[in-house]
């Protein structure tokens, strides 16, 4: 995997993250383009989402206030797969804040990458 693949994947989740927290359906038009038909998510209270349709039904929820990113780190599986980890603090108005380990597993497929696996894990 190139450093410009690395860091694609890198913009890829902070552009996820954006988009989820952005009003209206941009998240829902934001992950129609990067998630796999297959992909799934584990995320906290044991919610398991399986595939891309379940998943982009489950973004309506309200958008993020705010979010930051740190330690993030891509690593690279082979040419075509790698790795975003990283820890978030993020808030939705009126809700306690909300701070995880994060990784997402993203793959080429159709000659782009695409989210195959999110997990995240409440610290």
């Amino acid at each position: 995997m190139s450093s410009t693949q690395m860091q694609d994947l890198a913009d890829l989740e902070r552009q996820g993250w954006q988009a989820l927290s952005t009003e209206g359906d941009a998240g829902q038009q934001f992950y129609s383009q990067v998630l796999h038909d297959s992909a799934i998510m584990l995320l906290p209270g044991g919610m398991v989402l399986r595939g891309k349709a379940s998943i982009l039904a489950a973004l309506a929820a309200q958008p993020w206030q705010s979010f930051q990113l740190e330690d993030l780190e891509v690593i690279a599986l082979s040419p075509a797969a790698g790795i975003v980890t990283y820890r978030v603090s993020a808030q939705r108005e009126g809700s306690a804040p909300y701070r995880a380990l994060v990784s997402s597993t993203y793959a080429i497929s159709d000659d782009e990458f695409k989210l195959m696996l999110h997990q995240q894990t409440p610290i």
